[in-house]
């Protein structure tokens, strides 16, 4: 309702900036009105420290390997939202958030897949042991020991965990750490599956 009365002030000329100026000021009024210009408008905001990735682009077609030792890409998740995170048993931060993904993935449907992607330069033989010993169960656990991945998607720290839609674009990124399982994150991918 909000969008259709805002929309011929938009096309107003006289009463509105020119060029950029136009652009920043609509892209404001999303922003105040919650909607993304990304096509994720939603009446469930992302999650505090998420950030939208411009242009949703899509994920790379870089190969890594799954639990069988077979090559795959993130095209092999598409027709379900993907939450990827990338990760190594050498990162503190990393392990510190791990339970909190295993338990997302367990409240999550069938829509929504979290796939951890270890960065360890031993592959499973360093990142298995490690996940066997820490008592995380219930991840579905990638392997790239090659870090291309991580470098295609220009990963800068770990953890990085990215969000993409069932097309395979990516909508959202996060450096860092958070609670995985917390509402707001739940709330938000359950949402972008509904899309």
């Amino acid at each position: 309702m909000l969008v259709q009365l805002i929309s011929p002030l938009l096309k107003r000329k006289a009463l509105l900036p020119s060029g950029c100026g136009r652009v920043a000021l609509a892209l404001g009024i999303y922003a105040v009105l919650g909607l993304s210009t990304s096509g994720l408008a939603s009446d469930v905001p992302m999650p505090s420290g998420f950030a939208t990735a411009a242009g949703n682009p899509p994920a790379p077609d870089t190969q890594f390997t799954d639990q069988n030792g077979q090559r795959i890409t993130l095209g092999s998740f598409r027709g379900t939202v993907t939450v990827v995170n990338l990760w190594a048993t050498w990162c503190a931060p990393c392990i510190k958030e791990m339970p909190s993904l295993a338990r997302l993935a367990a409240r999550l449907p069938d829509a929504v897949k979290v796939i951890a992607v270890s960065q360890d330069k031993g592959g499973a033989a360093a990142a298995k042991p490690f996940l066997d010993r820490v008592d995380v169960k219930g991840l579905q656990v990638y392997y790239d020991p090659s870090g291309k991945l991580f470098r295609d998607f220009g990963g800068r720290g770990m953890p990085t965990t990215f969000i993409l839609r069932g097309d395979g674009a990516v909508v959202a990124r996060l450096e860092g750490v958070t609670e995985w399982d917390a509402e707001s994150v739940v709330a938000f991918l359950l949402a972008l599956a509904k899309k």
